[in-house]
């Protein structure tokens, strides 16, 4: 058995019917109230199995911690260098 994973992350089940759109709200909200936005928002964490950039379980990717601290990384440089 093989997971369509382009599929699993479209499916409109999981994303809603704009699925192949850009939209961040799906992974940062702002909470209702008064404050900085900043303070208000939060991640939205998506129900288990929605999303698999890596796989899962016994097939997950080797270099899936690797590619997660690199990211970081790159992010914390360029926020550096763009101050």
């Amino acid at each position: 058995v093989i997971v369509n994973i382009n599929a699993l992350h479209s499916l409109p089940r999981y994303w809603g019917e704009d699925g192949l759109e850009w939209n961040p709200s799906r992974w940062i909200q702002t909470k209702p109230g008064n404050g900085p936005v900043h303070d208000r928002e939060h991640i939205v964490m998506p129900e288990y199995g929605a999303y698999i950039p890596w796989g899962e379980g016994m097939r997950t990717c080797p270099g899936k911690k690797f590619s997660q601290v690199e990211h970081v990384a790159v992010i914390a440089s360029t926020f550096c260098e763009h101050n």
